[in-house]
This record gives C-alpha cells, sequence and structure tokens, in this order.
C-alpha cells in the first residue's frame, strides 16, 4: 500500500485540527454535595470531553437543587446531570432527553442503581421502624432530593406516615453530610441520605458507622423483598432501587452533538482521571426510568403534583370571571341555576383533560423509552463499528514496522504509534502532549534553535516533504542512526494544520553500507595489487638475479658487496610490499595447516623485541588450553609484526606492549549483536599497547586501506589494512577497542579446529645442485631470459631460449628428443604456458614443465592457466631458487 495511504489510516486515531472558534458546551450538575466539591468531581470529565470533542470547550457549571430548573428553563445549560426525580421532572416540563445513565464506583464495583437510607443514632433504642418515627424530629437533604428525602417519603406513606403532619418536625440540612452530621449530634432523631453516603464518609474518615442503625423497612414489609430490593446490592438500604443519575440534553442541544458526547462518554477508560474524580467507573446506556415516574406518581411530586384533583385557588385563577358573573347571577334565580350547571359541566370537562394529560403524559414517557431503547441499539452499534475500525487501523500502523507521530505547529507530539513508543521506550502517556525535540533529541529547545536540521520545520515553512538523518546514541553509547521523514496534512482549505513524521532506524543498514564500502576498497586495492604485480615482479626478478650475479663477481670489494646487498635487501622489501597488498586483498594463496598460537608467538618473540625496542617492555600471557587453528604461520606471523609495529609507533616515549590469547565460545547472540560469522569456540590472540589511544573517528577508519595518522614518510598506511586482510582471509574477525588517553586493544578471533597441530619447524634449504640436461626456457622479458641462461649455464645446463608461446613450440619440435624440461612463463604473447604445455604433452606426454609467472599463484589457478599439480615457481625469484626448483622438478618422477 502506498505511503499516503498509511498515512490517511494514521489519521483516524487522531484529533482532528482545531478552530480558531471553539464552541462553548455547557454541562449543568447538580451539587448535592456543595459547588466546590461539584466542580472538583466533574471538572477532569469536562476536560476529556473537550479533548475528545474536536472545536468544542466543556466546562462544568454547579447548581444547587433550587438552580437547576431555572437555568434548564433559560437554556444556560446544554447537559443536565441530576439525580432521577429531578430528571424526570425536567422531562416532562421542558423536553429534557437522557442519552446515558452513570454507574458509581463504590466498594471496588460499579452500580446502576441506588436508594436511600433511613437512619438513627445506634443508642435510641425507642426507633425500631418507621411507625416510631411518629411524634419524632426528622431530617432530609432538600425537597427535590431523590436518594435524600423523595424515596424514604414513599416508604413513609407506604407506612400510613404522613410526613408533614406526622413528624414533630421536617428539616432539610441542604447536603447529605449534613444530615449525617444532624443525627450523630443529637439534632434530630432520625434522618434520609442516599445509599453509600454512611460507608463513603467512613472512609473519609468522617464518621463511625458504628455510631448508626439503618431502619430496614424491608424486614418489616409484608411484601415480598425480593420482588422490591436486591440481594446483591452492598450498601445499606431502606427503599427500593431505582435507576442512577442520568445524563440528559436539554431542547435546544443537537442530536448530533448528544451523539458525540454520548459516544465519548461510553468510550471513557474506567481508570481514567475523569472517572476516579467523579467516583464513577463510567457509563452505560440509558436504563428504564419508569420506576421513577411511579415514585413521583404516588407522592404526586414533580410532574404529577397536580394529578387527580383541582385546587380551590386553580378554579379562582382559571374561572374568576365566571364566578363574578355568577355572583351577579345570583340577582336571579334562574340565571343563577343555569350558570352553575355551566359550571358543573365545564369543571367535569376539567376532570377529563386532567385525566387525559395523565394518560397523555404516560404515553408520551412509553414513546420516548422505546426511542431512547432503538437510539441506544444504534448507538452502540456505531461505537462497535468505530472501535472495530480503530482496531483495523491501529494492526495496519503497527505492521508498517517505521515509527510513526503526528507533531503540531509548537512541535507537540498529537499521537504516536507502538513502533514509535518502543523506539525511545516509553509509554504513550510520556510522549504525547511532549515536544518531539524533547522526546526524540533530549533537547529543551527546537531542533533548529539548537543547530541541528529539522525536518519537520522544513515541512511546515515548504509544504513539502522532509527527510534528514539524526545519529544518537544508545545505552552502550553506540551511534544510532534515525532517519526522519515528515509529510505535510492539510485540512480542506489546503492549510497544513499537522506534520506526520516517520521514524526509521537505519543502523544496520548504514553498518552494511561501511561493509560494502570497506569491500569496495579491498577489491580496488586487490585490482591494483594484481595488475601491478606481473610487471613488478618480472623487474625485481631481474633486479634480485643480476644483483646476486654481481655480487658473485665483486671478490673481495667490500663497499661494493655492500651496495649489492642494500640492493638485495631493498628488492626484498618491495617484493614483502606486493605479498602484503595481496595478501590485504586476499588474492595471496595462503597454507593453513593446524597450529598453535602460543608456538607463533615464541617463534617471533625474540623478532617482536627487537622491533620495538628497548624502551617497550613486551609481555606475552598465553592460554593454558592448547588448542589448534586452522592458520598459515607465517601470515599470523606477519599480522603480530604489523600490529607489534603500529603498537610501538603509538609509544613513542615508551610504555608496555601485551600479547594475550585465551579460548572463548561465541553464543548466536553475540553473533548477531557484532555482525561475526557463526558461533562457536574461537581462540583470541589480543595485542595491547599503552599509547594515546584513537579518536572516534580514527577507530572508524583504522583498517582502511593507506589511511594512517603518521607523518609522511612513516608508513605506508597499509599495516593495519594487511593484517585486517589476512585475519578475514582465515574467516577470522578482528575488532579495535580505544579511548583516548587509554592505549589500544586488537583482538583476533581465528576459530578453533578438532585436528592435531603440526610443528612449526622449517626445514633447511636443500643445496643447490646444478645439471647436465637440456632445458627449454620461454620468457617474453628480455633481462629475465639472459639471467635464466646465465644461471642455468652456469649450473651445468644446457639452455635453449624462447622469446614467446609460438617460438617455444617451434623450438621444441627443432630439438626433439633432447628437451628433458620446458620452463614457460604462464603469460606470454602468441601463446600462454598452458597452452604451450598442452601442445607439448600430445608430442611427449611424460615431459617435465616448470611454470613461473609474476601473478600469484591463486590468479593462475583461478582462471585456468594452470593445472593442480603442475610445478610452479613465483616471482620474483633468486638464481638459488630457480636452480633449486629445476633440480627438484628433475629428479621428480615424469608425468604419466
Amino acid at each position: 500500500m502506498p505511503f499516503c495511504a498509511f498515512v490517511l489510516l494514521f489519521l483516524l486515531l487522531l484529533p482532528r485540527p482545531g478552530s480558531s472558534e471553539e464552541i462553548s458546551v455547557k454541562i449543568g450538575v447538580l451539587a448535592y454535595r456543595g459547588l466546590a466539591k461539584s466542580l472538583e468531581m466533574w471538572s477532569p470529565t469536562a476536560a476529556y470531553l473537550t479533548a475528545k470533542l474536536p472545536r468544542h470547550h466543556v466546562t462544568i457549571v454547579p447548581l444547587s437543587f433550587d438552580a437547576i430548573n431555572k437555568a434548564v428553563e433559560r437554556g444556560e445549560v446544554d447537559f443536565v446531570l441530576a439525580n432521577s426525580a429531578i430528571y424526570v421532572e425536567l422531562e416532562s416540563r421542558f423536553g429534557a432527553n437522557r442519552i446515558l445513565t452513570l454507574k458509581n464506583r463504590r466498594l471496588d464495583g460499579d452500580y446502576a442503581v441506588f436508594g436511600g437510607v433511613i437512619f438513627v443514632r445506634n443508642d435510641r433504642t425507642d426507633i425500631n421502624r418507621l411507625s416510631d418515627l411518629r411524634g419524632r424530629s426528622f431530617m432530609a437533604v432538600t425537597k427535590n432530593s431523590f436518594g435524600g428525602w423523595i424515596m424514604a417519603w414513599r416508604e413513609l406513606q407506604e407506612q400510613g406516615i404522613d410526613p408533614f403532619s406526622d413528624f414533630s418536625s421536617l428539616n432539610f440540612g441542604g447536603t447529605h453530610d449534613a444530615v449525617v452530621y444532624a443525627v450523630r449530634d443529637g439534632d434530630v432523631d432520625a434522618g434520609t441520605v442516599r445509599t453509600d453516603t454512611l460507608e463513603r464518609m467512613e472512609k473519609e474518615k468522617k464518621i463511625d458507622m458504628r455510631e448508626f442503625r439503618v431502619i430496614d423497612v424491608h424486614l418489616h414489609s409484608g411484601e415480598d423483598a425480593r420482588d422490591l430490593y436486591s440481594d446483591q446490592f452492598p450498601f445499606l438500604l431502606s427503599t427500593r432501587l431505582y435507576p442512577e443519575w442520568p445524563i440528559a440534553k436539554v431542547h435546544h442541544t443537537s442530536d448530533e452533538l448528544a451523539k458525540q458526547v454520548a459516544i465519548a462518554l461510553l468510550q471513557m477508560p474506567k481508570d481514567s482521571q475523569a472517572t476516579r474524580a467523579a467516583g464513577i467507573t463510567g457509563w452505560l446506556p440509558p436504563l428504564d426510568y419508569q420506576p421513577v415516574h411511579e415514585c413521583l406518581r404516588e407522592l404526586q411530586v414533580g410532574p404529577y403534583q397536580h394529578l387527580g384533583h383541582v385546587t380551590p385557588s386553580e378554579v379562582v385563577r382559571k374561572y374568576w370571571h365566571v364566578m363574578l358573573f355568577a355572583l351577579l347571577a345570583l340577582l336571579s334565580t334562574s340565571g343563577a341555576a343555569l350558570y352553575v350547571q355551566k359550571l358543573n359541566r365545564r369543571l367535569r370537562h376539567s376532570h377529563e383533560e386532567v385525566e387525559r394529560a395523565r394518560n397523555g403524559l404516560e404515553v408520551r414517557v412509553e414513546e420516548r423509552t422505546q426511542e431512547l431503547q432503538k437510539a441506544n441499539v444504534d448507538l452502540q452499534q456505531e461505537v462497535a463499528d468505530r472501535e472495530r475500525a480503530e482496531v483495523f487501523t491501529k494492526g495496519i500502523l503497527e505492521a508498517i514496522g517505521e515509527g510513526l507521530i503526528a507533531v503540531d505547529r509548537e512541535f507537540r507530539i498529537l499521537a504516536v504509534n507502538e513502533t514509535a513508543q518502543r523506539q525511545v521506550n516509553l509509554p504513550a502517556n510520556s510522549i504525547i502532549g511532549k515536544t518531539c525535540h524533547q522526546i526524540f533529541h533530549h533537547l529543551d529547545r527546537p531542533c533548529h534553535q539548537a543547530g541541528v536540521e529539522c525536518a519537520v520545520k522544513y515541512t511546515f515553512e515548504s509544504g513539502m516533504p522532509g527527510s534528514v538523518v539524526h545519529i544518537h546514541q544508545d545505552a552502550e553509547n553506540e551511534p544510532v542512526y534515525m532517519e526522519m521523514r515528515s509529510y505535510p496534512m492539510q485540512d480542506r482549505d489546503g492549510a497544513i494544520t499537522s506534520v506526520i513524521e516517520t521514524l526509521n532506524d537505519i543502523t544496520e543498514r548504514r553498518k552494511l553500507e561501511a561493509q560494502l564500502l570497506q569491500a569496495q576498497k579491498m577489491e580496488a586495492v586487490g585490482r591494483l595489487a594484481g595488475g601491478v604485480a606481473h610487471d613488478f615482479n618480472n623487474i625485481l626478478t631481474a633486479i634480485m638475479g643480476y644483483t646476486s650475479l654481481l655480487q658473485a663477481r665483486l671478490g673481495s670489494d667490500e663497499q661494493a658487496l655492500q651496495y649489492a646487498s642494500h640492493i638485495l635487501s631493498s628488492s626484498e622489501r618491495a617484493a614483502h610490499l606486493t605479498r602484503s597488498l595481496l595478501a590485504f586483498s586476499r588474492k595471496q594463496i595462503i597454507n593453513p595447516r593446524p597450529i598453535k598460537l602460543s608456538e607463533v608467538i615464541e617463534r617471533v618473540q625474540s623478532l617482536l623485541s627487537r622491533v620495538i625496542g628497548e624502551d617497550i617492555e613486551l609481555r606475552i600471557f598465553l592460554s593454558e588450553r592448547e588448542v589448534s587453528v586452522m592458520a598459515d604461520p607465517g601470515q599470523i606471523e606477519q599480522v603480530l609484526m604489523n600490529l607489534s609495529t603500529n603498537a610501538r609507533d603509538a609509544m613513542a616515549e615508551g610504555g608496555m606492549l601485551l600479547i594475550e590469547t585465551e579460548l572463548v565460545q561465541l553464543d548466536e547472540q553475540y553473533v548477531r549483536a557484532h555482525d561475526f560469522g557463526q558461533a562457536g569456540t574461537y581462540m583470541v590472540l589480543s595485542v595491547t599497547d599503552t599509547g594515546a589511544g584513537l579518536a572516534a573517528d580514527t577507530k572508524e577508519r583504522i583498517f582502511e586501506p593507506f589511511f594512517t595518522t603518521k607523518e609522511v614518510g612513516r608508513g605506508t598506511g597499509l599495516g593495519l589494512s594487511i593484517a585486517y586482510g589476512i585475519v578475514k582471509q582465515h574467516n577470522g574477525q578482528i575488532n579495535v577497542y580505544s579511548d583516548p588517553g587509554r592505549g589500544t586493544t586488537f583482538r583476533i578471533y581465528l576459530p578453533v579446529v578438532d585436528q592435531e597441530a603440526e610443528a612449526l619447524d622449517i626445514p633447511p634449504p636443500a643445496p643447490v645442485i646444478g645439471g647436465t640436461e637440456t632445458i627449454l626456457f620461454a620468457e617474453d622479458d628480455e633481462f629475465i631470459r639472459e639471467l635464466a641462461l646465465k644461471v642455468l649455464e652456469d649450473g651445468g645446463y644446457t639452455v635453449v631460449l624462447a622469446r614467446d608461446g609460438e617460438e617455444a613450440l617451434e623450438l621444441f619440435m627443432a630439438h626433439s628428443g633432447s628437451i628433458d624440461l620446458v620452463a614457460l612463463d604462464v603469460i606470454m604473447p602468441r601463446k600462454n604456458g598452458r597452452e604451450v604445455y598442452q601442445a607439448i604433452r600430445e608430442r611427449s606426454p611424460s615431459m617435465r614443465a616448470l611454470f613461473l609467472s609474476g601473478y600469484t599463484a591463486d590468479i593462475i589457478h583461478r582462471k585456468g592457466f594452470l593445472e593442480e599439480g603442475l610445478a610452479f615457481l613465483a616471482k620474483p625469484f633468486s638464481p638459488a631458487s630457480l636452480l633449486r626448483k629445476m633440480r627438484e622438478v628433475l629428479d621428480k618422477e615424469a608425468p604419466a
């Protein structure tokens, strides 16, 4: 899927950009515990709704029992949250419409119903049932408090008690807590509050519940308690249970806004700040409030206060003109009778209208309940659909594999996916609302102000996607490369309101790129070395050969002999440099065999001591566990020599050189973390100096060919590169560990083999012996031909010289039967050495052959110029090595 599609899906999780004109939404809340407490409880809910409703600002308006009706009637609030009785009256009088019912958080549970509690002090043994309250003083919360008065009033009335005439006094405390304190302090004999009040106040350490006793009405009721009371309800209870407080929209509030509020409240997390502050666990679709209607109808309060009777005051108010006329009509008996009959008819008609109004109200309540039930079903379906869409979108966003954040113009993070959370090891609630430079760059100001390139700022200013790579440090102080790409998000008018930024960890890619670059450099050096090796070695062969011949003729001229020795020494150094270049590029043939590193170190110990000088102390600690590694001892000596020389140069004022070996086991986790070869057992060779150490940028380039920090003329910059190439050719690993001022350690890992180590003793060279055989020598370099002619003739041989492959074949045919050995340069004009030898073998299958070349044996074999098993002498060679090799080949059994 294209990236833009992922971004569009990501936006589903974001709040829409705000508008400069916010719509004010006011929620009126019944302040049954006082105005300040009401704000404390419900302000977090307003903040939650403000965050959930784009372009809306929600506030709480606490209302007393006396003020709530007027606020709704005047349209001063858009929603109202009150007890069930007040809601029913608001529904009937002003068209309020419930949208949800709250779930109270009590005793670690949630409850959508509540009741009333009638209680006395525990020491009032004279009051045990409701009938004992006659002639006593009584306190309730307010006349409009459903749980704090109306519920208890219904139970009292059913027991035949008229609280307005049977109590010695009926008082209203204003709040639930005030009623409890009045009973506790003996100001009144009994009181009533809503359920859970006593439990709550004890939890708040305001009272001791042992000081109170509840009059349990249903224990003394003749009705089946299961029909009216819930045995599962955990709080002290004296009345029936009724649905909890609803939140309702008032008549002028749009259905769309009510729907948005309902969805937001249904999605409110159970343990959010808003639910905890309000003492609830959430909301559910509105319950059936018919039991509340029944209660109010029995008591004839609220919308039912004029049900079933017409008061004299109402008659006077409505029919004063009729009564006045009737009074005047008393002057006439017939007129009075007529008007009395008419009045009776009107009274009957009024009664019928009241009856119809009552029936109509019940019908409207039923119709409204059915509408709400249908709306609840639709609302629940929409909530479920939205939740499924969010789960689906979230799954897609996590499948992208990149971190995603949304940032506003103040660089605040609006949303974040789980991948980005893992990248910074922080949860979403610790990221959202913070700035991107705080979270991802650990800066106290925007990136551009701190001199750091910022893709988000670029996109906000240019309207174009941006891209930048930042380098961070991980927990182990290793560099982490983070690629950040930014994309503009626009509103309908084309204005950029936010920016989506992707976060991609490219550290592994950078490592691979560095490895590729290193391989390319090695390949370039290898091509260079292989390209010049042939011609360079031909030149060195002539220099070394003729110098050796010159030494033999100088006699006792010591100064001339010394000059010749210097020429030979320099030539050998040049030959060694060529071999080193080939070793670095892994084009040099190595001869691996099972060896012990300890023996290699002990063999070169004295040489190393001379190389590093007297000012540097050499210490060697070898592992007690002797195991074998597959390696070319000469190449390992070369590595040791290069590392020791490098250490010497780093300790100009003296120090200590430490060489150690140890056996280690590398598991899969270590191999993956360090880009190593394979898990297994390795012998580690460590070379440590006490020099000045390496800076971070130097350490990164330490194995690059021709890179050096030494003065001009003090080194080629190839020593460590050659060591690197040799170790890699042995399937090993070389790492460097260094900090400025702390010296440097090179650790070389070589895989252990389960084979017995071979001895390192080097047999003495064979004596130089000539012969009387005839040799065909084919070489395209004139100087080497003349050199070979002189050396071989001095050794007693008869020599036939050829300048190229074609001439070699012609001379072989001309001297058929007299040639004992053909010495062929591998690369010659017209025909190469292999082609000449194949043509000769067709005529003489047993002919002995010696191949010579300035190329390495690896190139010769790989390119097919030479078959395995045939004799080969690499250039440059000395006269003595040429004679030894000739004698070796001639003395071997001729090929079949």
